[in-house]
């Protein structure tokens, strides 16, 4: 049993002193010294620079700081804590989960929010100077701390499990590279990781958001500061998420963070993002999309909820195996069936991204008529979901048992049952194509192309003509022979167990009660 957090914060005091201490505020004073004098000198070597253009350097210097300096001070904390041991000594103390998390989030990065805090005061008066919005530069300064803080939670949520932490700067630095293919074509990502906040929060910042944005944004204020608040809301949300899913972590190291319930969690705030991402992405680039474009953001989206969704399952598979050995369950969540979660998540990606065009002739969102025929291809792509989901589950649920690799047999099972048919039929119809009269002839492709979730859904809402039913019909047998091979490892498990004399599976839940 915990005990409840208290303030001060002990575990945040110990990790602040650690950071540096009394050094942290002579860092800071020097940094504040260097934003004065700095400028000053430039100008005197160029007079073309004036008060505007050292407000736009204060704001990159914002970015940089919290997100790339912010995650690096927590995962360096994380990992001297894992190479010391000090994670065993704060699990076997009385003190919250909360409180750990929050230490870590916010002791490691104090010499990061002071200097945040020093160049906010700077910009301030430099607004002042230049003559831009002040209340747009402090805006923009909350917009991008917040999701900085969620960054941070993700990188604490990854290092306090029973492995070494990783670094995400490497994820960041790509991120930055890809950030406009991958907004492109799945806008509901820039809603996830704070994208869209930092940039909307640069761009307020600078005074400069007009010229990004389209005219109908810039003339609504009303809408812009309903656009940051949203964006500051969401931001504070993917932190919560990310601290919960910490605490599990960082108490129950044995369960995933991530199981049948905040599995769900997190599909389901990715499907909230997704409609309104589309929706922010064409403020931002009212020209760049057309009927081909949200045809692709559509299947992307439909992609991603699917490999999403998997997480959930694999979850509630790994608490079902722990159970199967003889575990007791402590909470409802550790005796959810695996099989529920994967019916449960095609409900919810089609209510999400299908409903709102069912609803009106067209989709608001997507761009796409809604008519019978496209009725009958929810139908199927719900039907070719539900029928990969099944088949990964029954093959995680007999993978968990056999105590293997079970990332490395997920991923490989994934690239033969979803992306090995539509790529070997595709390649196929190159081929073909190859020797035929007309080089300019488009690519068919057969019944192959649609044995797998993923094909036939890029069949269905791209018209490549292959046939749909018998795709369906192999993934269902291919689902319901590994959702039959793994009940009977299951039960061969159990029966092995009675034999041996081992203690047998939990049917209730025991009297403990996880606290955090």
């Amino acid at each position: 049993m915990e005990a409840p957090i208290r303030l001060p914060n002990a575990i945040l005091w110990v990790q602040s002193r650690l950071a540096g201490g009394r050094r942290v505020l002579w860092i800071t004073a020097a940094w504040s010294v260097g934003l004065v004098v700095l400028p000053m000198v430039v100008h005197r070597m160029d007079d073309g620079l004036d008060a505007g253009h050292a407000l736009i350097v204060a704001a990159i210097l914002q970015g940089v700081v919290l997100v790339l300096g912010g995650c690096n001070s927590v995962y360096k904390t994380l990992t001297r804590d894992f190479t010391t041991k000090m994670f065993e000594s704060h699990r076997l103390s009385p003190v919250s989960s909360l409180a750990v998390m929050l230490g870590y989030l916010f002791g490691s990065t104090i010499q990061v929010m002071l200097l945040f805090a020093a160049t906010a005061a700077y910009g301030t008066v430099l607004a002042l100077v230049a003559g831009l919005s002040v209340d747009g530069w402090l805006v923009g300064n909350v917009m991008v701390f917040f999701a900085a803080v969620s960054l941070w939670s993700m990188v604490v949520c990854a290092g306090v499990g029973g492995t070494k932490p990783g670094n995400l700067l490497g994820v960041l630095v790509l991120g930055a590279l890809l950030g406009g293919w991958a907004l492109a074509l799945l806008p509901g990502l820039g809603l996830l990781t704070g994208a869209y906040a930092l940039a909307g929060g640069g761009a307020a910042m600078t005074g400069y958001f007009e010229l990004i944005a389209s005219p109908d944004v810039v003339a609504s204020s009303d809408l812009t500061t309903v656009v940051a608040a949203a964006l500051i809301i969401f931001s504070i949300g993917m932190t919560m998420l990310w601290l919960r899913v910490g605490q599990r972590r960082y108490r129950r190291p044995d369960r995933p963070g991530l199981d049948a319930v905040y599995g769900t969690i997190l599909l389901i705030l990715w499907l909230l993002a997704s409609g309104p991402g589309v929706l922010l992405y064409r403020q931002f680039d009212p020209d760049g999309l057309e009927g081909a474009d949200s045809n692709a953001q559509l299947l992307a989206t439909l992609v991603i909820s699917l490999l999403l969704a998997l997480l959930p399952i694999s979850g509630a598979c790994a608490d079902r195996a722990r159970l199967i050995r003889g575990a007791t369950a402590r909470v409802w969540a550790e005796r959810v069936s695996s099989r529920h979660v994967a019916v449960l998540a095609v409900v919810l990606i089609c209510l999400a991204l299908g409903l709102p065009g069912l609803a009106s002739d067209v989709d608001p969102v997507w761009d796409i008529a809604f008519t019978g025929e496209t009725a009958s291809e929810w139908l199927y792509t719900a039907l070719a979901m539900v029928a990969g989901l099944l088949a990964i589950d029954g093959f995680a649920r007999m993978s968990r048992l056999f105590n293997k690799s079970v990332l490395m047999a997920h991923l490989l099972f994934l690239i033969g049952a979803w992306a090995l048919p539509p790529a070997a039929d595709y390649l196929y119809g190159l081929l073909r194509l190859a020797g035929a009269a007309d080089p300019y002839a488009a690519v068919t492709v057969g019944p192959l192309f649609g044995c797998s979730p993923v094909g036939t859904m890029i069949n269905v809402w791209t018209g490549l003509g292959a046939p749909v039913i018998p795709g369906l019909i192999v993934q269902g047998l291919l689902a319901l022979t590994l959702s039959l091979l793994a009940f009977r490892t299951e039960r061969r498990e159990i029966a092995r167990r009675r034999g041996e004399g081992l203690r047998l599976p939990a049917i209730k839940a025991g009297p403990a009660v996880e606290r955090s």
